[in-house]
C-alpha cells in the first residue's frame, strides 16, 4: 500500500522529474481518491463550486465531471435572458423611451 506522498512523489530514491513530460505544454493532472468530486484533476476551472458527480460509471456524469465541454448556451441578447413580468414586483417600469 503506498502513501498519497509516495504516489505524488515517488518511491525513496526514485526522480519526480522522471513523471514530467518535457515536450508537453501543461503539467500532467494525476486524479486519485482524493480528488473525486472536486475541481481539481477536471478541466473546470479553480474555484468551480457547481455540481460534480461522483459516479462516473455513467456516460453523462463522466462528460460532466471531466468539465471538458462548455455550455453552448447563448446569453447574449438580455431581452430573451431576463423576464420583464416578474411576480409581484413593485419597482419602477419604464413607460416611454428616452431618444
Amino acid at each position: 500500500m503506498m502513501s498519497s506522498y509516495m504516489e505524488d512523489y515517488g518511491l525513496l530514491g526514485s526522480d519526480p522529474r522522471n513523471k514530467v513530460d518535457t515536450h508537453k505544454s501543461s503539467m500532467p493532472v494525476i486524479k486519485s481518491q482524493l480528488t473525486a468530486g472536486t475541481a481539481k484533476g477536471t478541466l473546470h476551472m479553480p474555484g468551480y463550486n457547481g455540481f460534480l458527480p461522483l459516479n462516473t460509471r455513467n456516460p453523462y456524469c463522466a462528460r460532466v465531471e471531466s468539465g471538458a465541454t462548455i455550455r453552448t448556451n447563448d446569453k447574449t441578447n438580455l431581452t430573451q435572458q431576463f423576464h420583464v413580468n416578474t411576480l409581484n414586483y413593485s419597482g419602477h417600469t419604464p413607460m416611454d423611451e428616452i431618444g
